[in-house]
C-alpha cells in the first residue's frame, strides 16, 4: 500500500439497482491499492451500500458527495451535503447539546433507538443501537444506521449549523477487520 492516502471519490447511481456496482467498483479499487482482507472489504461494502441507499432517500443537494480514504491504519467512508440536520428524537437533549453531556439515547422512529457519544454541540459518535449482540446479517435492512455502526470501528455524524454541513464518517481498521 504505497502512496497513501487515495482517495476515492463514488459516484451515486439516479437508482438503487446500481448500489451493488458502485460497491464492486470501490473494492476492485482497494484491491488494486493492495486491500485483501475478505472481511474488511465485506464490511466496506454493507457500509457503502447503506451510506449510498440514505444518499438516494435522503439527500437532495447537488454538491453532496461520497469519499473513501484509504490510509495506513484506517479507511474512511464519508457522506457530505448540505441541508437540514438529522432528525432524531431524544427526552433529554438536542441540538445543539449542552456543555458537559456526554451520553445520550436517541430514537430515528420505532425500535430504531441508538445509544450516542456527544463530542460537541452539533456532534456525536453511534455507540450501541441495540442492547444485544445481534449479528450484522440478522438485522433488518431498513436499519442502515445500525448496520453501520456494527459495521464500522467509529461512526460519527456532525452539523454545522452556519453552512448547514450534514457529513456521516464512518472508519474501519485495516488490520485486525
Amino acid at each position: 500500500m504505497n502512496h497513501l492516502p487515495i482517495s476515492i471519490p463514488i459516484e451515486i447511481p439516479e437508482t438503487a439497482d446500481g448500489l451493488y456496482q458502485v460497491s464492486s467498483s470501490v473494492l476492485e479499487k482497494l484491491r488494486s491499492y493492495g486491500v485483501h482482507n475478505a472481511g474488511l472489504l465485506r464490511k466496506v461494502r454493507l457500509v457503502l451500500i447503506e451510506m449510498a441507499t440514505n444518499f438516494l432517500k435522503h439527500v437532495t443537494d447537488a454538491r453532496a458527495r461520497m469519499l473513501v480514504t484509504l490510509d495506513v491504519e484506517q479507511l474512511t467512508i464519508c457522506k457530505t451535503y448540505t441541508g437540514s440536520p438529522l432528525r432524531f428524537f431524544c427526552e433529554e437533549a438536542g441540538f445543539p447539546f449542552p456543555a458537559g453531556t456526554t451520553e445520550l439515547h436517541i430514537s430515528f422512529g420505532k425500535n430504531n433507538n441508538h445509544l450516542i457519544a456527544v463530542q460537541g454541540p452539533y456532534s456525536f459518535r453511534f455507540l450501541n443501537p441495540l442492547v444485544d449482540e445481534t449479528s450484522i446479517e440478522l438485522l433488518p435492512e431498513s436499519y442502515g444506521l445500525s448496520i453501520i455502526t456494527h459495521a464500522s470501528e467509529r461512526f460519527v455524524y456532525a452539523y454545522e449549523p452556519q453552512t448547514h454541513r450534514n457529513e456521516f464518517m464512518a472508519v474501519l481498521n485495516i488490520t485486525g477487520s
